[in-house]
C-alpha cells in the first residue's frame, strides 16, 4: 500500500458569531470524531484488498459513511463533502470510492474485519463517554434502570 496525502483537513471552531458560516459544522464534526475513533483501522482493513496509489482507504470509507450520514444517497454525493476542503480534505472521486466499494466487496474477510473495526471504535467512544446511558451504567458496573 502506498499512500500520498495530498492535503490535510485544517482545525476549524464552531461559532455562533455569523462568520465563515457552513451548513456542514455537524457533518464535519462527525468526521472528525470518525478519525479520532478509527478511520485508522479503517485503513488497514481496506489497505489489503487493493494497491492505493492516492487516496487513503480508510478516509475515503469515512467520507462515504459521513456523505451517508449527511442523506447523500449516491457515490457523486460526496462532491458536497469536496466542496469544502477546509473542513473534509480532499475527497476521492466517485469513481475511487466506488473501487474502494469493488475491492472491498471482492476481499472475503473485509466485512468481518470492518465488523471488528467498527465495535473497536465504538468500545473507544464508549469508553470516553459517549455510551448510552443503559450501555454507560453497564460500563460503569452499576445495574441499569431500563424502566
Amino acid at each position: 500500500m502506498r499512500v500520498h496525502v495530498t492535503s490535510r483537513r485544517g482545525k476549524f471552531d464552531v461559532t455562533a458569531d455569523g462568520h465563515g458560516m457552513t451548513g456542514r459544522a455537524g457533518t464535519a464534526l462527525l468526521a472528525e470524531t470518525a478519525d479520532t475513533l478509527g478511520t485508522g483501522a479503517l485503513s488497514e482493513v481496506a489497505g489489503g484488498c487493493r494497491r492505493w496509489v492516492v487516496h487513503d482507504p480508510g478516509k475515503v470509507l469515512r467520507d462515504l459513511i459521513v456523505t451517508l450520514a449527511d442523506g447523500g444517497d449516491a457515490l457523486r454525493h460526496m462532491g458536497v463533502l469536496a466542496g469544502q476542503p477546509t473542513l473534509f480534505g480532499t475527497v476521492a472521486s466517485a469513481a475511487t470510492a466506488n473501487r474502494t466499494v469493488v475491492a472491498l466487496a471482492g476481499h472475503a474477510a473485509a466485512v468481518g474485519m470492518l465488523d471488528a473495526a467498527r465495535k473497536a471504535a465504538r468500545q473507544v467512544a464508549w469508553r470516553n463517554g459517549a455510551a448510552p446511558p443503559v450501555v454507560g451504567a453497564a460500563l460503569d458496573g452499576e445495574r441499569p434502570d431500563l424502566g
